[in-house]
């Protein structure tokens, strides 16, 4: 019998099972997190907050670092800047009062200081 978290298919006369992406040892981002992922998951905690405060800067440092933070928690590994979603993304900015046309900074240097 399959668990609710495996998907079955067939091959010739065996069924397989596989994990959902979510539950595989090399997670990924879902293509359009849901409003409640987004705020389980990569709402930052007070102790994000405070972390956050005392290891970067400026704004663009810190909301750098809450993204690559909130990141690491859910996929285990630091993925590039570039496949993050923009729902994740926005959702922290959000959450942290930035202004709209703050850009996080992570640029190679960041990304090297933080890893």
């Amino acid at each position: 019998m399959a668990h609710a978290w495996a998907v079955a298919f067939s091959v010739g006369r065996r069924n397989w099972f596989m994990s959902s992406i979510e539950r595989t040892a090399y997670p990924r981002f879902t293509r359009a997190p849901s409003v409640k992922e987004l705020r389980e998951i990569y709402t930052p905690t007070p102790t994000d907050v405070a972390f956050v405060a005392t290891k970067a800067r400026g704004p663009a440092q810190k909301f750098a670092l809450m993204i690559l933070l909130k990141v690491y928690e859910r996929l285990h590994y630091f993925p590039d800047p570039q496949s993050i979603p923009g729902a994740v993304i926005a959702h922290i900015r959000s959450v942290m009062k930035l202004p709209d046309d703050l850009v996080p900074d992570i640029s190679p240097a960041t990304l090297y200081r933080y890893y």
